[in-house]
């Protein structure tokens, strides 16, 4: 989400320079809550810290919890509300706003609005604060010209937008833009934040198993899914970038028959490391034109093959410790916390007696640092009482899924759902 690179200087002297010439003109607030400015800074500081590591360093002094900046020299102080508590900056966004190249901004969201409740943008590149922009009306003759709304519908459009990009940079590269392999990336790649309710991430069901050591029937969040889009995320998921914060990120495309197995070995893996993988398979549907006009509501759609049945194995040293396995989704999804140092590997295995005779399937897998994760855990947890859907605590904290200890087996397995399967 965040860069730093040889012009972080340029930026620095531009958005200092702005803040000289009248910080008033570049940073504007309208009704920014407090818990809402407190959870905008705890996820840029989980942010920074997570993707660059080398460069920001959590400290929990006490009262007040203190990052250092390698980049500036500055060292930021806030209280445990993540409230500015340091000299020189405005508030605690103006502050972190300067340690980074990007200009940022804060939409609120509350009793059915939305709204701009907050833009730090001392680098502008045609776009300035001041006037929040509104949805245009379809009856602006007899009404207003714009309106406030939100939902999902305008969630849609942002991962359509991010998929064309992916599609376009596919293509540039020469490489695969298939859409299961497309699926799979932005899944894997997703943000486990919190439910409404502040729930972190968790899969709907699963439980201790004989045969997978823990088994995912329901591999899912029945609110997130597989979480919140991340676009950064995903880009370097699919152009296989290794970075500090993400060691591994990787993919492979396939085909397979009933009975057959494929190993995607991932090598050595570290305890603390967070491991997220997506299988993902078609769904084959045609459709009746009942009215002979193109495709329409009004026409019939069937199944033209069962869905295939797949499952996602998590392989330590040679042993399976942890499975996806749902009966009724195109998917496998595995999000997991490594106990151990060992050699990973990721087996996909196809079930027989359903499906076409050989089925494509796309797989990605993305590995993150856990050494950012657990600093930022630590240092931040106190200061997450709330905890916003966007917070660094709440993203991290869904981050905590680890092999199951015997505590875990026996809460879990009053959840665990499915039928008992034997190769």
């Amino acid at each position: 989400m965040f860069e730093l690179d040889r012009t972080f200087d340029s930026y620095r002297a531009a958005k200092m320079a702005a803040r000289a010439e009248g910080i008033e003109s570049y940073y504007c607030i309208s009704a920014l809550a407090d818990d809402v400015a407190g959870a905008v800074a705890r996820f840029v500081v989980g942010r920074l810290v997570l993707e660059h590591p080398e460069s920001f360093r959590i400290e929990d002094c006490g009262e007040e919890l203190r990052l250092k900046c390698a980049a500036t020299g500055e060292v930021l102080r806030f209280d445990r509300e993540m409230r500015w508590v340091g000299g020189g900056y405005r508030d605690a966004l103006d502050a972190l706003a300067c340690q980074v190249q990007e200009d940022l901004a804060v939409v609120s969201v509350a009793g059915g609005r939305h709204w701009l409740s907050a833009a730090h943008v001392c680098f502008p590149n045609g776009w300035a604060p001041g006037e929040k922009v509104g949805i245009a009306t379809a009856d602006w003759e007899k009404n207003t010209n714009y309106w406030e709304g939100t939902g999902t519908s305008y969630a849609a459009p942002m991962v359509g937008g991010v998929l064309t990009q992916m599609i376009g940079y596919g293509k540039s590269k020469k490489l695969p833009t298939d859409p299961l392999l497309l699926k799979a990336i932005l899944l894997t790649s997703a943000i486990k934040s919190h439910d409404a309710d502040g729930t972190p991430w968790g899969a709907r069901h699963g439980g201790r198993d004989e045969d997978y050591g823990y088994l995912f029937t329901q591999p899912l969040d029945d609110e997130q899914g597989a979480g919140s889009l991340d676009a950064v995320s995903a880009y370097r998921l699919y152009g296989k970038v290794k970075a500090k914060s993400t060691p591994l990120s990787t993919w492979r495309e396939g085909r397979l028959r009933g009975n057959q197995t494929y190993d995607l070995k991932l090598g050595k893996l570290y305890a603390g490391q967070h491991l997220g993988a997506t299988l993902t398979w078609f769904r084959h549907v045609a459709y009746k034109d009942v009215n002979d006009n193109g495709l329409d509501a009004k026409d019939t759609f069937y199944q033209t093959a069962s869905l295939a049945d797949f499952t996602l194995e998590l392989v330590r040293d040679g042993v399976v410790i942890g499975a996806s396995d749902s009966d009724v989704d195109n998917l496998e999804h595995l999000s997991w916390t490594l106990e151990k140092t060992a050699n990973y590997t990721l087996r996909v295995y196809r079930f027989a007696d359903s499906g076409l005779a050989r089925e494509n399937f796309a797989l990605a897998a993305q590995v993150m640092k856990g050494s950012a994760v657990a600093s930022v855990q630590r240092a931040l947890a106190a200061a997450s009482a709330r905890g916003g859907a966007y917070s660094a605590t709440g993203e991290l904290r869904g981050y905590e899924v680890p092999e199951p200890s015997g505590m875990l087996w026996v809460v879990m397995m009053g959840a665990m759902l499915g039928r008992r399967r034997r190769r």
